[in-house]
């Protein structure tokens, strides 16, 4: 089972799930987890070959979007959680997304931060300039590279120091694996289409995401369900450019769904 960490300071079933990025783990969410603890019950996910969940060459290693999303529906299992808000960063909204549609009688909510939504021009020359320089640069470099990219500006360099300092805790292995797995994920945008899924979803991005964030606009305006909030002068990972103003959208968008 995947490592994950339980908060759980209220009496009510009001719960989140918070999956993290490529190269992450659970502490990316260290300016959310005070403030979301006040209201609601979380849950912090340690997806495959992160944190505390690690990927050995022996054991289990899922090999689709399937099966990822299921080793997360199974912790909800595991502590009887019968639904919940959940809430994915970058790669964690991708996971998100897919289990609203493979199990959406688990999900109240999303809250897709970042979102990876499918794979415009720019991200797709990314992920062939990544793959072409990984036989160049070990994969450290390769996600410094990777990083510099995403989040480019003054302003996000907190971001960019955040993600790269989880990105050593990465064994070289595992982060091949995601970055095989998201070449993978481009080829299945059919399947998990925002228009595919009939539940609550809040996009919420910095105007200063330029890879991602013309993709979340088109497809919250194509789909009923869903809304985008812009968060000015914040990059890929808004929720630590600017947390107070994500924590705020945030927490009023996921009251009003367990009201």
């Amino acid at each position: 089972m995947l490592n994950y960490q339980v908060i759980k300071t209220h009496d009510h079933d009001h719960w989140i799930v918070l999956l993290h990025g490529l190269g992450g783990n659970s502490s990316i969410w260290y300016k959310q987890k005070n403030e979301l603890s006040q209201h609601f019950n979380l849950l912090f996910v340690d997806l495959h070959g992160h944190g505390e969940s690690e990927l050995k060459d022996h054991k289990y290693r899922p090999t689709s979007l399937d099966e990822v999303s299921k080793d997360v529906v199974t912790i909800l299992d595991n502590e009887n959680i019968e639904n919940a808000c959940f809430m994915g960063v970058s790669l964690g909204s991708i996971i998100a997304r897919h289990i609203a549609i493979i199990a959406p009688e688990r999900v109240r909510c999303l809250i897709l931060c970042g979102s990876v939504l499918y794979f415009n021009i720019k991200s797709r020359i990314l992920l062939e300039l990544a793959n072409i320089n990984r036989y160049f640069l070990d994969y450290m470099n390769l996600y410094k590279l990777f990083s510099k990219v995403i989040m480019p500006k003054k302003n996000h360099e907190k971001s960019r120091s955040v993600f790269i300092r989880e990105a050593k805790k990465l064994q070289p292995k595992d982060f091949l694996f995601w970055f095989h797995f998201l070449k993978d994920a481009k080829s299945h945008y059919h399947k998990f289409k925002m228009s595919n899924i009939k539940l609550p979803s809040l996009h919420i991005l910095g105007n200063e995401d330029h890879i991602f964030i013309k993709t979340a606009k088109k497809e919250a305006e194509k789909c009923v369900h869903s809304s985008i909030k812009i968060i000015e002068d914040a990059g890929h990972l808004c929720n630590i450019d600017s947390p107070n103003e994500y924590n705020k959208i945030a927490v009023d968008y996921i009251r009003n769904h367990f009201s």
